[in-house]
C-alpha cells in the first residue's frame, strides 16, 4: 500500500494532477492504519488476557441498589462494572444507567433492573480475541472469568493499551522479560 501510494504521489507530481496527490495521500493513510492493526494483532496474539486484565474478584451483585452501584463506580473510577450472581458475571452496569435513575430513587431501584448484557473473556484467551469480542459487542470493557466461570477481573481499552505499550517497549529493548502475573488495580 505504501509503495503504491508513493508511486501514485510521484505520478501526481510529474503530471501536475492534484487529484492524484489527494488519492495518494488517502491510500497512504489507509496503508498506515492497516500496518498499525497488523502490528497490534501480532503483539496481542502473544499475550494472554490474564496478563492484560485488571484483577477484580468482586462485581456488583444483582441485588444491590443503584445507589450502591453509583458509589462502586465512583470508587473504582470506571464507567462500567460487571454484575455478578454467586460470583459469576451475568451482565454489566454503566455510569449512564446509574445517571438515568433520578438520585432520589436510586436507593429503591435495583442493579438487576438496569443491567445490560455483558461480554466475557477467559483468562487463557489471547488479547486479540478479547479485543475483537469487545469491538463486535461495541463495549469498552469485558468481564474476565477463570476456568470455573467465576469473575477474575476486567479487561478494558486502557488495559489493552498499557499491554501494547509494555510489549512494544520490551521489543525495543530487545528482551521480552515476560508479563507480570499481577498488578495493582
Amino acid at each position: 500500500g505504501r509503495v503504491f501510494a508513493v508511486a501514485f504521489g510521484v505520478w501526481g507530481v510529474v503530471t501536475l494532477n492534484p487529484f492524484t496527490l489527494v488519492v495518494a495521500f488517502f491510500v497512504l493513510m489507509g496503508a498506515e492504519g492497516e500496518s498499525r492493526q497488523v502490528r497490534m494483532k501480532a503483539l496481542l496474539e502473544r499475550v494472554r488476557v490474564e496478563a492484560l486484565m485488571t484483577p477484580r474478584v468482586v462485581g456488583l451483585d444483582l441485588d444491590l441498589s443503584m445507589q450502591d452501584a453509583h458509589w462502586a463506580l465512583r470508587r473504582e473510577h470506571v464507567g462500567m462494572l460487571p454484575v455478578t450472581s454467586a460470583g459469576r458475571p451475568v451482565g454489566r452496569v454503566t455510569w449512564a444507567a446509574v445517571q438515568a435513575v433520578p438520585e432520589a430513587q436510586r436507593g429503591g431501584y435495583m442493579v438487576r433492573d438496569a443491567m445490560e448484557d455483558g461480554v466475557v473473556a477467559e483468562l487463557a484467551e489471547d488479547g486479540w480475541t478479547a479485543l475483537r469480542r469487545m469491538a463486535e459487542a461495541n463495549v469498552p470493557m469485558v468481564a474476565v472469568v477463570d476456568e470455573e466461570g467465576l469473575l477474575a477481573g476486567t479487561l478494558g481499552w486502557n488495559d489493552i493499551q498499557r499491554g501494547l505499550t509494555r510489549e512494544e517497549e520490551a521489543e525495543r529493548n530487545g528482551s521480552r522479560t515476560g508479563w507480570p502475573r499481577e498488578r495493582t488495580a
